[in-house]
């Protein structure tokens, strides 16, 4: 919804619309040593974001800053989806930019290119188009253009095809996003996702600190796909062995170096395995192994393994000699049968988790790991990994809630689909999985009979996970760990039919399961969440509350499908929620926001959306497609309050400032216009702060559906100490303009007097994304520190903690995680508000430059007073901010929006 009547400040404008990319620049006076940020709207609705930045000399000229204010970004909708519409610019608020804008054309000639082939080196295209071309086209690696040529096409004739040189910067052995753009169109041509194979060869492939033998790789058995396969399990061998070898024991080191040969295809190396008397893992290799692949599975499942301790167990019904030392031999009986071999295996297994290869395959470097990490958690029966080809695609889909005949032939027939997908790549609840590495807690499996009617090993595994689900226990498949199949889907197919007739012979009719939650409750629906970006907790206290939300959500009994505005992923940020079990939801596995809200508001049961700014651009769209869903607003804090207290604290020493003041409040009203249009339409406003609730209710006149928005502080095992401590702190994320303010306002007013007071007291300022003006505050009492990794390093080494905060909004996130921590504070009325924290209960209140001084040094010096306030605080933490105070708050506002919850 946005407010196009609002019009920005900011300046911008469209240039062109051109070969994929849209042009143009942007410039906000008020902030001219910034990169301005802005959104791209289609007929009102945002469908991409950039920054400008560029440089222009005629933009300089014309007197727009330094003229790095230009932009020029990626435009993906393909034409038919943005004929005859309008684009326009706006800013990082929402508000429309005056001016910006442009008309895209009803018609243009059809030029459609389709991919022929995509070999080792080069792609080769068709022109489909209706018209001559004589002209460049543009290849974009993931949005990135990367190389251009001219081509002259005919649209009758044999002058149809051309080729393009692969890019040297594609990363081989992954999928990569292609663009493809024509000089004179104004959107791509083409696009496509694609895997590109590994060269053959190990020259490509880095492995550090320790020789790797000379070797000619062994090929692969029956498969067409012989060479693509090939390079891509020696980029994954190598890639294990380089995880590994960084960390593996002195003694061990010679194992992975052999490990490594004779995966390769040596035979002129030994396996001696470690001998371990109470091993991490065991690891069952797959039933009846011939002895000719033992060497090198067994070599692959080392380089996966380390550095934990491991035992491997061979199950074979051969009587062939085995030279591995301390490999455990489990002879089957003449005539036994899958099934009976792998129970008499278990009285073999000497660890607590027991992971069952089914299939020859190669394992990630990673795997072994996490599913040991995972079976730790009391809920999990059983955990497995996704199972992949040669191709990058999924082969193993597993059976999550629902089970009827026609899985089978929807498995069987459904196309085929990326092992990265984001659908594919968070940890999630499965009912059962029967293809790729499984790991089970040994004390479950090891207490089961075998079934009179169990012959093979599927056999055994459905009904391993069918007692499982029985005894509440879930079983769970993990985000980001992978084993690669030595065989394609397409060839796995006929497995996947019988594999899954033997389930459905075991299931009968009646035997549909609930599926989990990631918190081992059955899941009582879904909810989509909607916010700017992916969550950074380390960097700002606003991802750290975000973060907390999801998990409450999913302890609500709710899969979180999360969408970030800016669609993009982000390292290790999206993995850190998929690996929580949020589906996050990005490019290019989705081709914008409107299509993908389309397709999950279909299976959602309500709406989070975080900031009034993000809300407007997609609550029509959401009320339109899925009218009868509850949309829950989080307003993270009340933009336009903290806007007004920003403005009121200019002060009024000059006419240029009293100007300045009273455009910031004009500002601040049009913020509260949209702000509150936002809050009136929705279902559920969330509130961080009390007080908040007072000024929303005031200009609504409602106060039913407003809520406080819980914040989560989990318990410290360390405290912060008097005597261990020394010095004073502030904490907090330099984006956010408040505590900006906070610092400069502390150095200009109350740093001075506290030196004169007492110049033994040392100041630390940390928080992620410090400006370079602060330079002007250096010190021999003051450290400039910026980001800190781990908090301990602020609220365990610090004796006072500051927020001398002069505007802002909502909570003090980094205020809350000091009580956590014991450390007492010195605190300004705002940022003390709404925290209950309390003058000289568990913190101490200052106003003026002469209070803070006076509180700082009696606090500082004062061990009974700091002791005193220390423990208040900490019970404040413990008490008032637990995790199941926040669920029962958070269970409040879902129950308000007809949703069930799991809070009784």
């Amino acid at each position: 919804m946005t407010d196009i009547s609002t019009i920005s400040q900011v300046k911008g404008f469209i240039d062109t619309l051109d070969a994929g990319r849209i042009r143009g620049w942007v410039f906000d006076p008020k902030n001219e040593g910034e990169r301005a940020r802005f959104y791209v709207a289609l007929d009102g609705m945002v469908i991409t974001q950039g920054i400008a930045d560029l440089y222009r000399q005629d933009l300089e000229q014309a007197g727009f800053g330094t003229g790095h204010c230009s932009f020029s970004i990626p435009f993906t909708l393909p034409f038919e989806a943005v004929a005859g519409k309008k684009l326009t610019l706006l800013d990082k608020d929402g508000r429309l930019i005056d001016g910006a804008r442009l008309e895209v054309a009803t018609q243009t000639p059809n030029v459609t290119m389709s991919l022929e082939a995509l070999t080792s080196h080069q792609l080769a295209f068709i022109y489909n188009g209706e018209v001559d071309l004589n002209t460049s086209v543009i290849l974009s690696v993931d949005g990135v253009p990367t190389s251009s040529q001219d081509v002259i096409l005919q649209s009758q004739g044999v002058d149809k095809r051309f080729l393009i040189p692969l890019p040297s910067t594609v990363e081989r052995g992954k999928e990569t996003s292609f663009q493809l753009a024509v000089v004179g169109s104004p959107c791509v041509v083409w696009q496509e996702t694609l895997f590109v194979a590994a060269l053959s060869g190990d020259s490509h492939f880095l492995v550090p600190e320790l020789e790797i033998p000379k070797l000619t790789p062994k090929p692969l058995q029956a498969s067409k796909n012989e060479a693509a396969f090939g390079t891509s399990r020696e980029k994954m061998l190598f890639s294990a062995y380089a995880a590994s070898i960084k960390q593996v024991r002195a003694d061990n080191s010679q194992i992975l170096s052999n490990a490594l040969a004779i995966s390769l295809g040596s035979k002129e190396h030994d396996l001696v395995l470690p001998n371990v008397d109470a091993p991490e893992v065991t690891i069952v290799l797959p039933l009846f192994l011939a002895e000719e692949r033992l060497s090198s599975m067994v070599s692959s499942v080392v380089l996966a393994t380390e550095p934990m301790t491991y035992q491997i167990i061979w199950i074979t019904n051969t009587h062939q000699h085995c030279d591995i030392a301390n490999l455990v031999v489990v002879q089957a009986q003449a005539g036994m049968n899958e099934a009976a071999a792998l129970h008499q295996a278990l009285v073999s297994v000497a660890a607590k988790a027991t992971i069952v290869l089914p299939s020859e395959v190669d394992i990630s470097c990673s795997c072994i790991a996490q599913i040991k990490q995972a079976l730790h958690k009391p809920y999990v029966g059983f955990v497995s990994t996704k199972l992949v080809d040669f191709n990058g695609q999924l082969i193993d889909r597993e059976v999550r809630g629902r089970f009827d005949g026609a899985l089978k032939h929807a498995l069987e027939h459904k196309a085929a689909q990326s092992a990265n997908h984001c659908q594919n790549s968070y940890f999630r609840a499965v009912n059962y999985a029967l293809f790729s590495v499984t790991g089970y807690k040994t004390a479950l499996i090891k207490a089961l009979p075998k079934p009179d009617s169990a012959t093979s090993a599927t056999d055994m595994f459905v009904y391993w996970q069918k007692i499982i689900n029985q005894e509440q226990l879930g079983g769970y498949c993990l985000a980001h760990a992978y084993a690669l199949s030595q065989v394609s889907r397409q060839e796995w197919l006929p497995i996947v039919s019988k594999q899954y007739q033997v389930l459905e012979n075991q299931q009968g009719e009646n035997s549909n399961q609930p599926t989990l939650s990631v918190t081992g409750q059955p899941i009582l629906g879904t909810v989509v969440m909607i916010d700017a970006q992916t969550p950074t907790p380390d960097h700002d206290a606003g991802s750290y509350a975000a973060v907390e939300e999801i998990k409450l959500i999913q302890s609500l009994g709710y899969h979180v499908v999360f969408i970030p505005l800016a669609f993009t992923y982000r390292q290790a940020y999206t993995a850190r929620l998929q690996e929580l079990g949020v589906e996050v939801c990005y490019a290019p596995y989705y081709s914008s926001i409107g299509d993908l809200l389309c397709e999950k508001l279909k299976q959602a049961d309500a709406v989070y959306i975080t900031r009034y700014y993000v809300a407007s651009q997609y609550i029509d769209f959401i009320k339109v497609h899925a009218p009868s869903l509850p949309i829950l607003f989080n307003n993270a804090d009340l933009h336009f309050l903290r806007e007004i207290r920003s403005a009121l604290a200019v002060p009024l020493s000059s006419d240029a400032s009293k100007q300045k003041r009273e455009e910031l409040l004009q500002q601040a009203q049009l913020t509260k216009v949209n702000e509150l249009s936002v809050m009136d339409e929705v279902d559920v406003i969330l509130s961080y702060n009390e007080h908040e609730h007072a000024v929303i209710t005031s200009h609504l006149l409602e106060q039913n559906k407003i809520f406080t928005c819980p914040w989560v502080l989990h318990p410290k095992s360390t405290h912060c100490q008097f005597e261990a401590s020394n010095g004073i702190a502030f904490l907090g994320g330099y984006k956010h303009q408040p505590n900006v303010e906070a610092v400069e306002y502390f150095f200009e007013n109350i740093f001075p007097k506290l030196m004169e007071s007492d110049p033994s007291i040392i100041v630390s300022i940390y928080g992620s994304n410090m400006p370079e003006s602060f330079k002007r505050y250096e010190h021999p009492n003051v450290e400039l520190v910026g980001f800190v990794e781990n908090l301990d390093d602020v609220f365990l080494r610090h004796r006072i903690f500051i927020a001398p905060l002069l505007s802002g909004a909502g909570i003090k996130g980094k205020v809350l995680e000091s009580t956590s921590y014991g450390i007492p504070s010195v605190l300004s009325p705002i940022a003390a508000e709404s925290t209950g924290l309390v003058h000289q209960v568990n913190s101490l209140i200052a106003n003026t430059p002469e209070e803070w001084v006076q509180q700082i040094k009696m606090l500082y010096n004062d061990h009974i007073l700091w002791n005193k306030l220390s423990a208040h605080a900490i019970s404040l933490a413990n008490e008032r901010y637990s995790s199941d105070n926040a669920l029962l708050k958070m269970s409040h506002a879902f129950r308000y929006a007809g949703l069930k919850t799991t809070v009784t």
